[in-house]
């Protein structure tokens, strides 16, 4: 462990993470923040070490336990949950890792915000590109602007992001349909992920990294949810850091910082 003091109002479950991950996790001079404290750590980061975890337990089984193919079970996961619990005649088995999502693939998904307020039209992009479609964010800038949801001074609103993305898709005939969730739970955004969505989740920051104020209003997007011996993570991208790709919290934590815009996703899928 690093010999810096953790923050006192950091969630526990976010020190219970760093401190038993150290070695692979993000600083805040990685966001560009001045707090130097660890946040968070990347999804590939964690894959690997999941994928070594899993080898090393391997190598203690039967031979008649098949291994090939593992790591492909685990980097190419698509759209759906897999359970990885391998077990020998023994009874020995593996780490049991379960992941609902693509968070390797869809680390592709993210991209820098153009401007400080952008978040959300620089998430909203990512939801369109995981459809397979690009706009970009200065199409979707001017577009929101011109639907009076966003302000480059202020940024968006995004309880009306919906409304206007259900126009646009009508207006230019995308086969696209967006819709507003409110109250989600961890089994509703597993379902969500499952189906291939990936929502825009509006949070407050601070939840998340410490060293922004409270009350911090963003918007990211949710790519998967991992499940690894009773401990469960959201694996973001955020469009405010150059190290946003990919992104892991606790789930706990990711979903208390949900919690001050009502648990709101946005979550666009093909019409």
């Amino acid at each position: 462990m690093s010999d810096y003091a953790l923050p006192d109002d950091m969630p526990e479950d976010l020190q219970n993470m760093i401190a038993s991950n150290d070695d692979m996790a993000l600083e805040g001079d990685d966001f560009g923040g001045d707090w130097p404290g660890n946040v968070g750590f990347k999804a590939d980061d964690y894959m690997d070490n999941a994928l070594d975890s899993i080898e090393e337990s391997l190598s203690g089984l039967s031979e008649d336990v098949p291994d090939a193919g593992l790591e492909l079970d685990i980097y190419h996961t698509t759209n759906s949950a897999i359970g990885l619990d391998i077990t020998d005649l023994d009874g020995h088995y593996t780490p049991s890792i379960e992941i609902f999502g693509d968070p390797l693939h869809d680390m592709d998904l993210w991209d820098r915000q153009d401007e400080e307020n952008s978040c959300a039209v620089a998430t909203t992009n990512s939801l369109f590109r995981s459809l397979g479609f690009d706009p970009g964010e200065d199409l979707l800038s001017d577009i929101f602007q011109d639907y009076g949801i966003y302000h480059p001074d202020s940024g968006t609103t995004p309880s009306l992001i919906d409304d206007a993305l259900n126009d646009l898709n009508q207006r230019m005939d995308l086969p696209f349909s967006a819709q507003e969730i409110n109250n989600f739970t961890e089994d509703s955004l597993k379902e969500m992920l499952q189906q291939g969505s990936r929502p825009l989740i509006a949070i407050d920051a601070h939840n998340l990294y410490p060293f922004t104020p409270p009350g911090s209003g963003h918007a990211v997007q949710l790519t998967s949810i991992i499940a690894e011996n009773g401990q469960s993570f959201a694996v973001i991208n955020d469009p405010g850091f150059d190290e946003g790709a990919g992104i892991m919290f606790p789930l706990e934590t990711f979903m208390e910082a949900a919690q001050p815009f009502s648990n709101m996703a946005i979550v666009l899928t093909a019409a």
